[in-house]
């Protein structure tokens, strides 16, 4: 299996074309949603769950072979859960250890948030894990806390 070595959720990367260096800016930690009680309050009076807030953030792993000497992939995921440990998002991806002798890495894009409450929201990254029962099960590799505030 595929070795997770760290993740971050940040607003933006930059890979640096020559040396293949990425920086990462403004690590994200809490938003403050100023009018966000309102807006929730109202989307709750309309029958809906929440609202989609908009926002720029992406959640940067990193993955490196088990055996730095023999090729390997696996699948991951992120999967985002609520405060009520909900899970209001969920994607897939293969981790790549085929072709390259370093690390993979592995960038999950968020341009909207689903937001149904306050509170600490959980991006749980994952991978699939051969079982005794010989079902592939999900592993918790990392979580990220995003405290999501309403602001005045």
């Amino acid at each position: 299996m595929a070795e997770h070595i760290w993740s971050v959720l940040c607003s933006k990367h930059l890979i640096e074309p020559q040396t293949n260096l990425m920086s990462l800016f403004e690590v994200v930690e809490k938003i403050t949603i100023v009018g966000g009680e309102e807006r929730l309050a109202h989307s709750h009076a309309e029958g809906k769950r929440g609202f989609l807030f908009p926002v720029q953030m992406e959640v940067v792993t990193y993955w490196l072979r088990s055996n730095l000497s023999e090729p390997e992939s696996s699948e991951g995921r992120v999967i985002v859960k609520s405060p009520e440990g909900e899970v209001v998002l969920s994607q897939e991806f293969m981790i790549d250890l085929q072709h390259e002798e370093g690390g993979y890495r592995h960038i999950v894009t968020y341009g909207v948030f689903p937001l149904s409450s306050f509170g600490t929201h959980w991006f749980v990254v994952e991978q699939r894990r051969s079982s005794k029962a010989k079902v592939p099960k999900w592993s918790r590799e990392a979580r990220i806390p995003l405290e999501m505030i309403a602001g005045k």
